[in-house]
């Protein structure tokens, strides 16, 4: 069974910690490619290389030793290195020693004993996310998308676009995936910075639209600043199925402690929630709560199973 999945950050580390979990299914992480900010941000400018942070966690869920590579990989230095990761800084050594960042990730997945799977970036263009307000204004960066949205949680989004100096391209490696996926899986991670960026990338979800694989959406646990302020889980929906659509949406039914909501809450985020009695949505306690609120990697490889046996009993 070949699994592929859209994302990018923490949400798409957890999910491919669920989905490695599983028997005989082939994974092709697809990450987004418009992180401005960090470590990412500083080498991508020195460099001009594909950003190296999302598509290093993915490296690392996908490692055949998850636990040390996550602690070399994600290893900072101090502050004259300017708080760098090793992993950013080790694609970075294999862009220049290899030429190409497609090379350097070769490398990376055998460094990293990754045989069955693969991570793949969406485009190998450089691909920077910008949005139009209705008030007209214009930002370029995901860095200052996130800021103004948290400064300014009242401003509508007009439109998403990608900006390049060339034209952009699909990477060719993402529409053979999803040609050959029986599932393609979006989330859970930013809606508008994680996910969206991958549908602006042309042909993606045309293609995606075009495939006979079952498509789930993994609903975050909590709405982000700014990005989904105020939004129920129907409203994420309504705007992936502007680009994409979808036959399952999963939904955390289990309830954090008032304590760590209360935390949440002076961050500005709550609960996400989801009301609809659609009987695409699969409701399902997939909590990990610790001191982050997170999705739990042995709960949602259950549902993602489950999901998978049911379909392939209706075929």
């Amino acid at each position: 069974m070949i699994v592929t999945t859209f994302g990018g950050g923490t949400g798409s580390f957890h999910l491919l910690l669920a989905l490695k979990r599983l028997e005989d299914v082939k994974i092709n992480a697809v990450v987004s490619v418009t992180d401005n900010g960090g470590s990412t941000g500083i080498l991508r400018t020195l460099y001009g290389i594909i950003p190296p942070g999302d598509i290093r966690n993915c490296l690392v869920a996908l490692s055949d030793d998850t636990v040390v590579w996550n602690q070399l990989f994600n290893y900072r230095f101090d502050t004259k290195l300017n708080d760098h990761s090793l992993g950013n800084l080790i694609l970075t050594a294999l862009t220049k020693i290899y030429g190409s960042f497609e090379e350097a990730l070769d490398v990376a997945h055998k460094i990293l004993g990754i045989s069955n799977h693969r991570v793949i970036p969406v485009t190998l263009n450089d691909a920077h996310l910008c949005v139009e307000f209705e008030n007209g204004k214009v930002l370029k960066g995901e860095v200052e998308i996130r800021t103004y949205l948290y400064e300014n949680r009242s401003e509508k989004i007009k439109k998403f676009f990608l900006e390049s100096p060339t034209p952009i391209y699909p990477n060719p490696e993402v529409i053979s995936a999803i040609k050959k996926s029986d599932f393609i899986i979006f989330g859970p991670g930013s809606l508008y910075t994680s996910i969206l960026p991958n549908f602006l990338v042309p042909y993606v979800a045309k293609f995606i639209n075009e495939s006979s694989a079952k498509k789930i959406y993994i609903a975050n646990i909590m709405t982000e600043p700014g990005e989904t302020s105020g939004f129920t889980i129907e409203d994420c929906v309504k705007v992936l199925e502007k680009h994409v659509n979808l036959d399952y949406i999963i939904v955390n039914s289990s309830k954090p402690s008032d304590e760590i909501l209360k935390k949440y809450k002076e961050e500005n985020q709550e609960l996400m929630v989801a009301k609809s009695k659609d009987p695409r949505y699969v409701f399902v306690d997939l909590l990990n709560e610790k001191d982050i609120l997170r999705h739990d990697p042995v709960k949602l490889s259950r549902i993602l199973d489950w999901l998978f046996i049911k379909d392939k009993n209706l075929d």
